[in-house]
């Protein structure tokens, strides 16, 4: 079983960079709703009230899709960099960083 380190350690690498990619794409996505209605707001040259509370809150839900994915390449950055699991560097902030140190990652419905 000499292969086994190995083995596990491109797992948790898969599961990292999965992780990763998935916080990039939901970044990306939120990134977009929120230039559309920033666009849409901007092209109608009447401010709405309610246009502006939904651009606030893409606004704030695009700084958090950002926030986790710049939290998952690090995850990422730091196990190529060293090859210590995340786990091993101190808590994970949630439950999909843990699934993904531990090489346990669940799926979404778009994979």
């Amino acid at each position: 079983m000499a292969d086994f380190p190995f083995r596990v350690t491109r797992e948790t690498e898969r599961a990292l960079a999965e992780a990763m990619d998935r916080a990039r794409r939901e970044y990306e996505r939120a990134a977009r709703d929120f230039n559309r209605a920033l666009e849409a707001h901007l092209d109608s040259g009447i401010p709405a009230p309610d246009s502006l509370v939904a651009i606030h809150r893409l606004g704030k839900e695009r700084e958090q899709k950002y926030r986790l994915y710049r939290e998952a390449l690090e995850r990422f950055a730091v196990f190529v960099r060293t090859g210590e699991a995340p786990e091993s560097r101190g808590p994970a902030n949630d439950s999909q960083a843990r699934g993904a140190a531990a090489g346990f990652e669940g799926r979404d419905s778009e994979d």
